[in-house]
């Protein structure tokens, strides 16, 4: 079965700023802000640009292994981690704030984002190795924010005591009660007690959101 699909510009989803929209048409009146457009040509100076910054990429591929040592790494992780020690090797990075069961849809598309740009940059730099490095801004406090998420148009929010940085807090009574809601709601889906197993694992109390 083939599906047809129907492209629009950003400008058309009325949802980007003006400021994104000049930015993508590569308005000369913001060139200042930014040092290089992110097409190919744009790529290729920047990865010139970084052999100016000398990097400790071994000490940097040791952090990765020992971080990921205890974690079940994939065959796929490891080699990316190990082609970090490689000078021609070169990282697409993205981050996020830790919301509550990863938040806004925008959270999976990113991450999908980054690595499949790693895989076209590979197409066009077959003499390069790209690596997607996702990380999370722990140190948010803007629980208001990050504390809340929706599912079927309904709002649920996890109301806490703690203060700080989110990525510092613990899950608890009141974490697992939305477990619990959320359970509810989504029982008739598929892969139900599989999310929800994941959850529950990840979201235990002697782990931090972080």
């Amino acid at each position: 079965m083939r599906s047809n699909a129907t492209y629009l510009s950003y400008a058309q989803t009325g949802k980007f700023s003006s400021l994104i929209g000049d930015y993508l048409n590569k308005d000369h009146k913001i060139e200042p802000f930014y040092n290089h457009f992110p097409d190919l040509q744009g790529v290729q100076l920047s990865m010139e640009e970084r052999k100016h910054f000398p990097t400790d990429r071994n000490l940097i591929a040791d952090v990765f292994t020992k971080a990921y040592a205890n974690m079940g790494a994939s065959e796929i992780q490891l080699q990316n981690i190990h082609r970090l020690r490689n000078e021609n090797c070169f990282t697409v990075c993205t981050a996020h704030q830790p919301n509550i069961f990863t938040g806004y849809l925008y959270f999976i598309y990113k991450t999908a984002h980054a690595i499949v740009l790693c895989q076209k940059l590979k197409d066009s730099f077959p003499d390069k190795d790209f690596v997607p490095v996702f990380y999370i801004g722990s140190e948010d406090n803007d629980l208001d924010e990050l504390s809340r998420f929706r599912i079927n148009g309904k709002l649920y929010r996890w109301h806490t005591d703690q203060t700080g940085a989110v990525g510092r807090m613990h899950p608890d009574s009141q974490l697992s009660s939305l477990i619990s809601q959320i359970e509810s709601e989504l029982a008739h889906l598929p892969f139900a007690a599989d999310l929800i197993k994941i959850l529950k694992s990840a979201y235990a109390p002697e782990m931090d959101l972080a």
